[in-house]
């Protein structure tokens, strides 16, 4: 197994992380989804639904169980309490379905949701090669990280994401490889006007802006501050993490790891190491995924309903209603529509609530 400088450290602890987007979508009936092909193939970590053939959405959960181990041996070998518990995932068959239903535009590829006591939720269609979509292994990579680091800055949470989602796990040889460098997130710091400075980052309380160019930028800057932390300070960084892991506020964990690096100078450093072309150190580690046979099972046509009416209560809600419905008149007892009407309904309805509840 190949060792470098920038590995991260095994840590363990638990929690969660928020992660959504937002942007119109076409109303249409929700009785022209396909009623009679969807299945639910559930494996150890995550609950697969999806219009695709039987055999490819396997491949799809499968495909996810083997990149979530890649995730963890990459880069937080050794931990011995891995997070537990499963994932929803909803899988469309086409792009046109998925931006359709997720309320998303096309200029995304998947999405992640999370809702106050339920499970997080991700969504994609992964196209022709039946891959996962970058954005997808990056809100993988959130998920890990927050249950190892409870405590997380958006600088580090965001940086350390676009930096795990470049991770790649080879089936045939059952290696991952993490660590190289991202041409888009290289090329946007050269085409933005350079790195955010580590003043901005540090300041930030979210990643989004309206301006999705400014998001890419705020990405960009924090991967290539992760970057350097990982392959030219990686004894401090450790330490910091160290830190993080034991619950200490991040400023004060920053200032006892990195004692007289104000962000002035660390901007100075991080644009030193861009300037003499960076160390992208990637290296290859074995990989063992856990044997299991994935739990297929057809999904009813109410079932399926309720199943587009959960991801679309986050964007387009009439659709969102009208999924519901039909949801509860081919079966009144649906759990997801339920839940959809109970969180549409406000709390002058309160005696309705009480009956959904």
């Amino acid at each position: 197994m190949a060792q470098t400088r920038g590995r991260l450290r095994a840590l363990a602890g638990a929690g969660s992380l928020c992660f959504t987007a937002a942007c119109q979508m076409n109303l249409q009936s929700a009785r022209s989804a396909r009623t009679d092909e969807w299945v639910e193939t559930q494996t150890p970590h995550f609950t697969v639904a999806s219009d695709l053939p039987e055999m490819t959405a396997r491949e799809i959960a499968r495909n996810m169980e083997e990149m979530r181990a890649a995730l963890i041996e990459a880069a937080w070998t050794g931990a011995h309490d891995p997070p537990r518990g499963r994932t929803d995932v909803v899988v469309f068959r086409t792009p046109g379905e998925f931006d359709r239903y997720s309320g998303r535009s096309a200029q995304l590829d998947g999405i992640a949701l999370s809702r106050v006591g339920f499970r997080r939720l991700l969504s994609f269609s992964p196209g022709s090669g039946n891959r996962i979509p970058v954005v997808v292994t990056h809100e993988m990579a959130h998920d890990l990280s927050q249950w190892f680091l409870p405590i997380q800055p958006t600088w580090f949470a965001e940086g350390m994401a676009t930096y795990l989602e470049t991770t790649k796990y080879d089936a045939a040889t059952h290696t991952a490889m993490m660590g190289d460098a991202s041409e888009s997130h290289l090329q946007s710091i050269a085409r933005n006007g350079g790195f955010t400075s580590a003043v901005k980052l540090f300041a930030a309380q979210g990643a989004i802006d309206l301006d999705p160019r400014v998001s890419f930028s705020f990405y960009s800057s924090a991967w290539l501050l992760l970057c350097y932390l990982m392959n030219a300070e990686p004894d401090r960084f450790g330490e910091f993490q160290t830190r993080l892991a034991h619950l200490q506020d991040w400023q004060r964990a920053w200032d006892a790891s990195f004692p007289g690096v104000t962000p002035e100078r660390l901007d100075q450093r991080v644009l030193a190491y861009l300037k003499d072309g960076g160390k992208f150190t990637m290296f290859k580690t074995p990989v063992s995924v856990e044997l299991f046979e994935p739990k297929v099972r057809p999904l009813s046509s109410a079932e399926m309903h309720g199943v587009l009416a959960w991801l679309t209560l986050s964007g387009d809600r009439e659709l969102a209603d009208r999924e519901a419905a039909e949801a509860l008149r081919l079966d009144p007892n649906e759990l997801r529509a339920l839940v959809v009407r109970f969180s549409m309904l406000g709390d002058s309805a309160e005696h309705v609530r009480l009956d959904l509840a």
